[in-house]
């Protein structure tokens, strides 16, 4: 028997559940059409209403069968009365002993009767009760497995390119899928979250559609590629979803081939997968945002490593690898998770400025990582939470940014221009990247790198401390002494996995 890819198990799978279409709006060869994934997830929801209709029908029966054994007893009692109200009451002794005896025990097997039928009802009712929480459960798992395939093999959902080859010329797997692969261009972020707000409107997984705040101090991203790089090798996304604010920032490996498209499948990656993740929840589930993130992080590492069976690639470096940073914001508390480098600092009211992030790189090589993403996972994820409070900036930059600013004077600075512009971060982000990427000295451009830089405020304009503009300074947490360092600031190391 041929061994097959996990993609192929993966679609595999699909078809056996009638959750597979071989649509022709998809670029890649293998995604699972929504409307398909939504029927699918209905049906095993709904297999329950089954149940419980064979339910009622069991218990009515055994309530059937209750009642008609409790007629039998009551008649056989009556009989045996009827008899013995006949008897002379000058008979022999003995045959009224007898009749009484018999009296007495039809009344023990009546009340026998009446006794293990109501156990067994009960008996049934409770099997039956846990057998339809385990298929439940199970059903619920099964959705889940479904969505999280969906995630897998449907990382970009966009409408084909007019030079793709036509439905007929695929099969389940493209002939042609390594060389499309090899030569897609990742789509604007702009696009990006349009594909992503079409995939939870046809899966149906929410109410809530990922969206680009429009208010003031809310949030802003911007990525270009500078007036150095040949391409642009690193990607961003920014959205809001429901009442959490969601952002990546991911950094192609430089020098490396594929760089540009494990920056896009890894940032892609990992928002739909915190998308999913916060949509799926009941009132009696609550979210457990920091799951979501770790498993977001996991999510945007097995995508790589799908892509990297796809292009053969296996090795640390084969190519396809990426940083990436992740957020995910809900009110005062900001949960977040990196692996490799740039920058992730907050700016509060006071004029502190905390950073987040540690660099993962070499001590001696200081342009070497010793984590990163891709096919195989080099190093470890961090993940952690801390405290923000109204008024608060949060500041999220590529190396290309991070490794040439000042954290401190650069966090002023752009405080300066979003008051300046009225809270708006977005063209906030857009001046002060188009500032970095023609900013020169005498040996050249100052960042010769690309330039990604997301802003993510609380909705409400700071009310700045006195002296804000003099005292700014630069805290970077200590190693922590329990699970909360002095800053507040929750750290925890993902261990290693191994690849799927």
């Amino acid at each position: 028997m041929t061994k097959l890819t996990p993609s192929e198990k993966q679609i595999e799978f699909l078809r056996s559940i009638g959750a597979w279409t071989g649509s022709s709006r998809a670029v890649s060869p293998a995604p699972c059409e929504s409307e398909h994934l939504d029927t699918s997830k209905r049906g095993f929801r709904f297999n329950w209403l089954w149940a419980a209709a064979l339910a009622a029908i069991l218990i009515f029966a055994l309530a059937q069968a209750a009642f008609s054994s409790k007629g039998t007893s009551d008649a056989e009692a009556n009989r045996v009365d009827s008899l013995v109200d006949s008897i002379p009451v000058d008979s022999l002794q003995t045959p009224v002993d007898s009749q009484s005896e018999q009296v007495a025990e039809v009344a023990e097997s009546h009340d026998v009767v009446q006794s293990d039928t109501v156990v067994l009802i009960l008996a049934i009712s409770l099997i039956f009760a846990g057998g339809v929480c385990v298929a439940m459960w199970l059903n619920r798992r099964t959705a889940d497995a479904i969505q999280r395939v969906a995630v897998d093999l449907s990382p970009l959902t966009l409408p084909a390119p007019a030079t793709e080859l036509p439905a007929s010329s695929r099969g389940i797997i493209a002939k042609d899928h390594v060389h499309r692969l090899a030569r897609l261009s990742p789509p604007s972020s702009s696009a990006a979250l349009a594909s992503l707000a079409d995939y939870v409107r046809k899966s149906q997984l929410s109410s809530d559609i990922p969206i680009i705040p429009s208010w003031s101090w809310s949030m802003g991203l911007v990525t270009a590629k500078g007036n150095v790089r040949s391409e642009n090798q690193d990607y961003g996304l920014a959205c809001r979803f429901g009442e959490y604010d969601v952002v990546a920032v991911a950094d192609g490996m430089g020098g490396l081939s594929h760089g540009q498209k494990a920056s896009y499948l890894g940032a892609f990656a990992a928002v739909k997968s915190v998308v999913a993740g916060l949509a799926n929840t009941t009132p009696w589930r609550p979210i457990r945002v920091d799951r979501v993130l770790r498993g977001a992080l996991a999510q945007a590492h097995h995508t790589l490593s799908m892509h990297g069976d796809k292009l053969r690639i296996d090795g640390i470096n084969g190519g396809l690898r990426t940083t990436l940073i992740l957020i995910v914001a809900k009110g005062s508390t900001v949960h977040f998770g990196y692996i490799g480098d740039g920058g992730l600092d907050i700016l509060h009211p006071d004029g502190r400025v905390d950073s987040i992030l540690n660099p993962q790189k070499d001590g001696d090589m200081l342009n070497v990582l010793t984590a990163s993403l891709g096919p195989q996972l080099q190093g470890a994820f961090v993940s952690g939470d801390f405290k923000r409070s109204p008024g608060d900036l949060i500041i999220v930059s590529t190396d290309g940014i991070a490794d040439r600013v000042d954290a401190s004077e650069f966090a002023r600075d752009i405080m300066r221009l979003a008051i300046r512009n009225g809270g708006d971060l977005q063209t906030v982000s857009e001046e002060v990247v188009a500032e970095l990427a023609d900013t020169k000295d005498a040996h050249g451009y100052i960042c010769d790198d690309n330039l990604t830089l997301a802003l993510l405020g609380t909705g409400q304009a700071p009310l700045l401390a006195p002296g804000f503009w003099d005292s700014a300074k630069v805290g970077t947490p200590e190693p922590p002494e329990s699970d909360l360092d002095k800053n507040r600031h929750s750290h925890t190391t993902i261990e290693r996995e191994e690849t799927v």
